[in-house]
């Protein structure tokens, strides 16, 4: 366990650091408008991973926690033609809406959706089978060409437009998925496929199927304060907005991270009561830590990137939700998945996504900015996060958990308005620590405790 951990918290960790990279070298080289509408592309490719109709999902749910090496290949073989046959139909329809429309942008998307797809799906399985290196590659790999790339050609030609990130974006996608055909073509070498319209398949799509709904509904969610900005202000709005939510999505991939490995011991019902929810207060333990990176950010826009500094609001106001993010991320999305509550979480993140609208439409007529769209956007997954905990009788959020997360938010807001961004972090990090001592004593110590027992073993 400690050692698939390590894999994707390493992974993870590479992933911020180009993330981080990306979030400071795009909007430099960029203009405004240029990093707008890039930021556009991206939005419009999160929404084509339903593209794979529940397959992938299915076949995450039927691995889990299986052995790579018991694998029929025969089955995975025609799950796998399947899924190259939905997605090339929904490929085509792409091409034919922008052969209609002639916009650029479509044709960006429809061509991402064969590589973007597969290898989210190869996420998936290899996350199911516990091969967590195979996870690390495809979480890592794509991302670090289009960084490396972008920059070379930045140091050699001096300038990059917002095209060729997008054609780089797409050739290394298409090189990751090509290098994984390749393994699933070395895997599966010599074994006959299986009906590829059997039942199982259609069985394991239409599991999956709720699962992608939800997920589909999941992104949406997490896209439509960023939508509400794209269609109600102006481009200079979308790019700060924008700018900081990649900044949000640094910080959110560690606690992905943290999601991956519990899962298939949660799957096997390794993880009782107590130990679900003491992993619930190291979660909002890490996500209130997780706050001092926005006195980094802070420091880095100020200095280097001044033209971005009118998104520090946001920013800030977008950090303060990291503790209900962890708890809903790592262990309410999980728990639905395996206690197969597959419709109630599809009918709770709709749910979601309906107060979500409610709140960003209530903050754009009150307060007409991006400040309201964020602190909307903060309250929704507070309201998430005691509305699901009574879904899931393994979880509880009493009184104490409520104290906490209101002098949290309290500590947050006041530190992060100190005009020093090192003294706020120091006073932020002893504050937040102490505060922690104080009311998760007994998991603090407990995780002490282990982390000693297991430097001593080693």
């Amino acid at each position: 366990m400690l050692r698939n951990i390590a894999k994707v918290l390493m992974s993870n960790l590479i992933g911020t650091v180009i993330g981080l990279v990306n979030s400071i070298v795009f909007p430099i080289i960029l203009s405004i408008e240029g990093y707008a509408y890039y930021q556009q592309f991206i939005l419009y490719v999160s929404y084509i991973n339903i593209c794979h109709l529940g397959i992938a999902s299915g076949m995450f749910i039927n691995y889990g926690g299986k052995a790579y090496e018991d694998t029929d290949k025969s089955r995975y073989k025609s799950e796998m033609h399947l899924i190259f046959s939905v997605l090339a139909f929904f490929t085509s329809i792409g091409l034919a809406i922008f052969l209609f429309s002639g916009k650029e942008l479509i044709l960006a998307v429809a061509l991402s959706i064969f590589p973007v797809c597969l290898n989210a799906s190869f996420r998936a399985i290899y996350q199911a089978w516990n091969k967590f290196t195979e996870y690390s590659i495809t979480n890592v790999l794509p991302n670090a060409m289009v960084t490396i790339t972008i920059v070379l050609i930045f140091l050699i030609m001096g300038n990059v437009n917002r095209g060729l990130i997008i054609i780089v974006y797409l050739v290394s996608q298409y090189l990751v998925c090509s290098y994984f055909l390749l393994e699933y073509g070395k895997f599966v070498r010599g074994a006959k496929s299986a009906k590829m319209l059997s039942g199982e398949n259609m069985v394991t799509m239409k599991n999956g199927f709720l699962v992608t709904i939800g997920n589909y509904v999941n992104t949406l969610f997490h896209s439509i304060d960023k939508q509400f900005v794209n269609v109600l202000y102006s481009v200079h709005s979308f790019a700060m907005y924008s700018f900081a939510m990649s900044t949000q999505s640094m910080m959110t991939i560690f606690i992905t991270a943290l999601a991956q490995p519990f899962y298939p011991k949660m799957a096997r019902g390794d993880m009782n009561k107590k130990e679900l929810n003491f992993l619930k207060e190291l979660l909002f333990m890490f996500g209130s830590l997780s706050g001092c990176a926005y006195f980094a950010l802070s420091i880095v826009v100020k200095y280097f990137i001044k033209k971005y500094t009118g998104s520090l609001e946001v920013i800030g106001i977008f950090f303060a939700v990291f503790p209900a993010m962890a708890v809903i991320n790592v262990i309410y999305i999980n728990m639905y998945k395996i206690k197969r509550k597959l419709k109630k979480y599809v009918f709770v993140l709709l749910g979601m996504l309906g107060i979500s609208i409610v709140f960003n439409g209530i903050a754009a007529v009150v307060h007409g900015g991006n400040i309201g769209i964020s602190f909307a956007t903060m309250c929704v997954y507070y309201v998430w996060l005691y509305y699901s905990q009574r879904d899931l009788e393994e979880i509880t959020i009493g009184l104490k958990d409520t104290i906490y997360l209101v002098v949290y938010l309290g500590i947050y807001f006041s530190l992060t308005r100190v005009p020093n961004n090192i003294i706020g972090c120091v006073s932020y990090l002893v504050v937040i620590f102490i505060w922690d001592t104080v009311m998760y004593k007994s998991s603090v110590i407990e995780l002490k405790d282990y982390v000693l027992e297991k430097i001593r073993t080693r």
